[in-house]
């Protein structure tokens, strides 16, 4: 199959986001192999009530830097997430370079399949248009302007979903396994387990062999000493995708999906969440986050 019939959506997958979302899967030509370019050592599971660490190692053991963030779309996603103040209600400023490098980041991702995939996807749906520079220009609007979370423009998309922000002491949005690598290798983040299936999954994610999807808590600038520092309680996150296919999955259940969207991420059957913030005359991304199906699907998550 050739490069231009790998990015058309079949009619099969334009009435049926779940299909459109096996495929994306397909299209990520750059997701990392677990045990060659990364290693993370899930730990022990606990709860969203525990308060004890339950992880005394760090969660990622090690990630082939030298050749993972010299891949274009890392190089331009690591760029960009230090763009931001993770306190909600202080206002954010965007200087010359930061949107520049937003641009750059935006043009280099639309060289790969997964976002050619959902642009064609969504203009065949018709909320997109076909011209490459007016659909980036979409995407910016809705993952990058700045709206108010707790004050205003103290927030966006992009910083909620990919770099995290807290709030009244909890960690908010932060669904990046990138940020996460990175922040915890600064001694930022402190692992605290990962957490049990209210199902009572049959397999844990410490038992997964290549896990690409864990359900984790965590501390962000973690201070043991300090009861107050700011906790994830229970997060989700892909591990090992690529930020193109994480950045397209969102925008394909942003525009063209709900609030719950059910479908296929590899061996894993998932609840792709996503939540509007709307405007007077916009329309930004409020969150998004993926949800093993096999985990509580009525979980208080953001």
């Amino acid at each position: 199959m050739d490069d231009i019939a790998d990015v058309t959506p079949t009619d099969e997958e334009l009435d049926n986001l779940a299909l459109a979302g096996a495929k994306l899967w397909d299209l990520d030509e750059n997701r990392l192999t677990f045990g060659e370019d990364f290693q993370i050592n899930i730990g022990s599971g606990t709860s969203t009530r525990q308060w004890r660490d339950a992880s005394a190692d760090p969660l990622f053991e090690w990630v082939k830097e030298g050749d993972v963030f010299a891949r274009p779309t890392y190089k331009a996603f690591r760029a960009l997430l230090d763009n931001y103040t993770a306190e909600v209600g202080v206002k954010e400023v965007e200087t010359r370079r930061e949107r520049q490098e937003t641009w750059d980041f935006l043009r280099v991702i639309m060289d790969t399949k997964p976002m050619q995939y959902v642009h064609k996807y969504m203009v065949a749906k018709g909320v997109a248009s076909s011209n490459i520079r007016t659909f980036k220009k979409q995407l910016y609007d809705a993952w990058f302007d700045f709206y108010k979370r707790g004050t205003w423009d103290d927030s966006c998309g992009f910083e909620h979903v990919f770099c995290g922000e807290v709030r009244r002491g909890q960690v908010i949005g932060f669904h990046n396994w990138i940020q996460f690598y990175i922040q915890e290798k600064l001694g930022n983040v402190d692992y605290r387990g990962y957490i049990y299936s209210r199902r009572g999954r049959e397999q844990s994610e410490a038992e997964d062999p290549t896990p690409n999807l864990i359900t984790i808590k965590f501390a962000w600038d973690d201070d043991e000493s300090d009861p107050e520092v700011p906790v994830k309680s229970v997060g989700s996150s892909f591990i090992g995708v690529s930020p193109e296919y994480e950045f397209a999955l969102y925008s394909l259940c942003f525009f063209c999906g709900g609030e719950n969207n059910r479908l296929q991420a590899g061996e894993y059957t998932v609840n792709v969440r996503c939540y509007h913030t709307r405007g007077r005359n916009n329309d930004w991304v409020g969150t998004a986050f993926p949800m093993a199906v096999a985990w509580d699907e009525d979980a208080d998550e953001a």
